[in-house]
């Protein structure tokens, strides 16, 4: 038997992550009388296409990939369900989740450091710096 190459890996890992990035259980789920998947697990999308679980109701879209696909299909049919529906627990929880991303990256960006552009010298002293005579030719 021969190892993956990095690539293998890469692509494998790819596929697993779009499997399991849609889906989560929105109640315990059991196959053949045993238990599949607790609340909130991600449940792949073949078996959610394979045994109806989405037909039933027994999955919701993760949040994060409403978020991240807004021109999937079944996206756009929650999101249509959120605006006449909403004070249902699944369009509190998306508006609550879609609020508190807002926040974070509002957050993220008053935290970080300006940019400040020019020379070392003009960020450390407060001055600006003198021309080189390199500088001056260009303008000139």
């Amino acid at each position: 038997m021969t190892s993956p190459t990095d690539q293998e890996v890469v692509d494998y890992e790819a596929a697993q992550l779009r499997e399991y990035s849609k889906w989560m259980a929105a109640e315990l789920i059991t196959h053949a009388g045993v238990p599949a998947y607790n609340v909130g697990d991600p449940v792949p999308i073949s078996n959610v296409d394979a045994h109806g679980y989405g037909q039933r109701g027994q999955v919701l879209l993760q949040h994060a990939y409403v978020a991240d696909n807004p021109d999937d299909e079944d996206v756009k049919t929650f999101l249509d369900y959120v605006k006449a529906n909403p004070e249902h627990p699944a369009a509190v929880a998306w508006k609550d989740y879609r609020d508190r991303q807002a926040e974070e990256a509002r957050r993220a960006k008053a935290a970080a450091p300006p940019l400040v552009f020019g020379t070392h010298a003009e960020k450390t002293s407060g001055k600006p710096a003198k021309a080189s005579p390199a500088t001056t030719a260009e303008k000139g």
